[in-house]
């Protein structure tokens, strides 16, 4: 049997046609596999796919817990030497497997891509939101990539879907995705950046994020989920402390605007005093930085 060098993780819900975009730009080869799991959607927006090599896991509604949990039962089921984790609305650059194929027998733990931020649903955009991430990956190509520039590097941004992560690794650290109904990729790729030893990055966008204006995709959440959404967050802060990249840690941990216009100024107010009295990191940080 063929060794199966990639594996593609993509978590569904409700979006067969834009699963479908995304399927079609994955190539069909005997080295790689795809998985999807489907958590949860309704009958009429099932995954429907006809490529053979395509694995379906279904989530039944009492065992549904969003695209961490999804991800979670993808990775375990993984036979893949690199795993690659994919939104269901977003889709791969033309011929990407081909730059990725030069990295396949690199002994880094992570593989960097860089990618393009569209904002069309139908239309791929060539956008340049996303030069600062290549500056990142640029300042760490130019320095003397001692472990904490590395770290910096693989820490740099709280998604999956622009990285290969090579499955022993994963499997040595016992990365997993939070199970919460927010943020829940952000603490697996902190936490796998936090323990690299090597990596890798290909100067390329390979790769195609549809981004949603807050007026389409932003429906009002529970306040609960913001409070789930501060926790995960001081979570990788006291990772990103306990590393000594404090300049990395972020505030508040939660979309502010969302909080305003949902529920008004003064949840606002006390999800800031729920963050600084919850948060250890904060005030080390600040003074960190006044020292500067």
């Amino acid at each position: 049997m063929k060794m199966i060098n990639y594996s593609f993780i993509i978590p569904h819900h409700n979006c067969p046609k834009l699963l479908n975009r995304l399927l079609d730009s994955i190539p069909q080869r005997e080295d790689i596999e795809v998985i999807v799991v489907d958590d949860n959607s309704d009958k009429d927006k099932n995954p429907k796919v006809s490529r053979s090599d395509v694995h379906v896991v279904l989530i039944p509604a009492d065992e549904s817990k969003g695209a961490g949990h999804a991800r979670n039962v993808g990775l375990d089921i993984a036979k893949g030497k690199w795993l690659l984790f994919a939104d269901s609305d977003d889709y791969y650059e033309d011929n990407f497997i081909t730059s990725l194929d030069e990295y396949i027998n690199t002994d880094a733990d992570i593989v960097f891509f860089s990618a393009y931020v569209n904002y069309d649903i139908e239309q791929p955009q060539k956008s340049q939101e996303w030069n600062y991430i290549e500056q990142i990956f640029q300042k760490y190509m130019d320095s003397s990539k001692t472990k904490l520039d590395m770290r910096r590097a693989a820490m740099a941004a709280n998604v999956p879907w622009n990285k290969m992560f090579k499955k022993q690794f994963i499997i040595n650290i016992a990365a997993r995705f939070e199970e919460i109904p927010i943020s829940n990729d952000a603490w697996f790729v902190k936490y796998a950046g936090s323990k690299v030893s090597k990596i890798e990055i290909i100067n390329k966008r390979l790769y195609y994020y549809i981004k949603y204006s807050n007026n389409t995709t932003n429906k009002k959440r529970p306040l609960s989920h913001y409070y789930l959404a501060i926790d995960s967050n001081t979570r990788r802060n006291v990772l990103l402390q306990d590393i000594g990249l404090f300049d990395m840690i972020e505030f508040p941990g939660f979309n502010k605007e969302n909080i305003l216009r949902d529920f008004g100024k003064w949840t606002f107010v006390k999800l800031i005093l729920y963050k600084l009295f919850h948060d250890p990191t904060f005030f080390k940080s600040i003074i960190k930085k006044l020292r500067r």
